[in-house]
């Protein structure tokens, strides 16, 4: 079962990604049966891990496909991070390209991992103690927590990665780190 569920939600990240990546104007219903595929891998996780380890593996497996997904976009020749970097002035030396198309891919990856990591853990960490405040149990606080801390850093590797310039991509990463870092000290000052 588990195998079954671990191909669903693959098959179901591949099929949002073709669709994504072909698109031009209207949908051929791959994205409507990528997203069935999702969903339905849901209930096939739940059966095979029972239901809380079920769900957090359904995201999981849909956050993983999702990376490999990205990793496999830019690290293809004619990725976006190399198609951009191609346009560059023609005077430039091939090394210095290859560099900085290097550095750029780099510089994403970094983007999508540890900036958006550390504003999801502190996105967390803040729903965590607000809960906590709330008068919510410890158990449904770490739940809240957890949950968004997933979705957040779901969120955030998307935009760390979309198709914007790289300055753009930075600006909104280290505001989302800093509003979350914020928040997170707001948090602690009130409960």
């Amino acid at each position: 079962m588990t195998i079954l569920a671990a191909v669903l939600s693959a098959a179901g990240v591949g099929l949002l990604f073709s669709s994504w990546t072909k698109r031009a104007g209207r949908h051929d219903g791959s994205l409507w049966l990528g997203w069935g595929t999702l969903a339905i891998s849901l209930p096939v996780w739940i059966v095979a891990s029972g239901p809380d380890r079920g769900v957090a593996m359904a995201a999981l497996m849909a956050m993983t496909a999702a990376l490999v997904v990205l990793a496999v976009q830019y690290a293809r020749p004619d990725g976006p991070v190399r198609r951009n970097a191609s346009r560059a002035d023609s005077t430039a030396s091939q090394a210095t390209l290859s560099a900085m198309k290097t550095v750029r891919t780099v510089y994403a990856g970094v983007l999508a991992t540890v900036f958006a990591g550390v504003a999801a853990v502190a996105l967390s960490a803040s729903i965590y103690g607000l809960m906590l405040g709330a008068g919510a149990p410890q158990p449904d606080a770490l739940l809240g927590g957890l949950f968004f801390f997933v979705l957040g850093w779901g969120v955030l590797a998307v935009v760390a990665t979309i198709d914007i310039a790289l300055r753009w991509r930075s600006i909104a990463m280290v505001t989302i780190v800093v509003l979350s870092a914020g928040l997170l000290l707001l948090t602690r000052t009130l409960t």
